[in-house]
């Protein structure tokens, strides 16, 4: 695990669905319809409309690998002047054990698409020169806010607002030295890298053999959401990772 600040990255901010090389997933959670947007932002002096609020989504790593960049989902956005990442390595009392990365970057030189559930999202990806590692089953945490220093717009109010998900991780706020669980679904995220090749994927209790215990093994880590348990590699684990792993196992290692 690397440790210590990885510099002030620099930060390229692109399309969704534009970066320079196809990435592998290492964690996601794409929007879900009907599942609110929360503001995410943090004050930085002038004329502010809202109380900073810096949220964090947490994942477990599927897979060990590079992290170099990470996908945000969110409303169009104005009186937001940058977004701020950070990836953070968390523990499990849910405080903040190391900040890996840090990135800035204008969103006046953001670009969006249109982004998967609809409703007028859109997807801006934050890519993090040089990477930081990650690996299997740790515990990492996205921090992302606008920051804001516009005025209000009459009665109307813009300010950077994360999409919703259904996750199976949890939504952090900053509660003074520390950091409380959110009563929240989840927020829309992808993080994109190089995942490392595994030896063999469906060898899921790891002792060097194929057997039907592997069968066993994989449960076990379906339900213990497991990051072992997505044999297909798309940062979800979901009930079609079983036909995923009977296919790795029918193939053999």
């Amino acid at each position: 695990m690397e440790t210590g600040v990885v510099g002030a990255l620099s930060a390229m901010l692109v399309a969704g669905g534009a970066l320079a090389q196809p990435m592998d997933i290492i964690a996601s959670q794409l929007p879900t319809p009907g599942v609110a947007s929360e503001t995410s932002q943090r004050a930085t002096g002038g004329q502010t409309i809202e109380p900073a609020r810096e949220l964090i989504e947490d994942f477990v790593a599927i897979s060990s690998g590079t992290l170099r960049a990470v996908r945000l989902y969110a409303e169009p956005t104005s009186n937001v002047y940058a977004i701020r990442l950070r990836v953070l390595e968390l523990d499990a009392s849910d405080a903040i054990a190391d900040e890996i990365a840090l990135a800035i970057a204008g969103i006046s030189r953001l670009q969006s698409d249109t982004a998967p559930g609809g409703d007028g999202l859109v997807a801006y990806d934050v890519s993090l020169d040089g990477g930081v590692s990650i690996e299997q089953g740790e515990r990492y945490g996205i921090e992302a806010v606008g920051l804001l220093t516009s005025p209000t717009m009459g009665d109307v109010t813009r300010a950077w607002r994360w999409a919703g998900a259904e996750g199976n991780g949890d939504v952090l706020v900053h509660a003074g030295d520390g950091l409380e669980s959110l009563d929240l679904p989840g927020l829309a995220f992808e993080a994109l890298g190089d995942v490392d090749a595994p030896d063999c994927l469906a060898d899921v209790n790891d002792d060097g053999r194929l057997t039907p215990n592997d069968f066993n093994a994989w449960v076990l880590a379906f339900n213990a959401q497991d990051p072992r348990a997505d044999q297909n590699g798309d940062g979800q684990i979901a009930p079609n990772d079983l036909n995923a792993w009977l296919l790795n196992y029918n193939a053999g290692c």
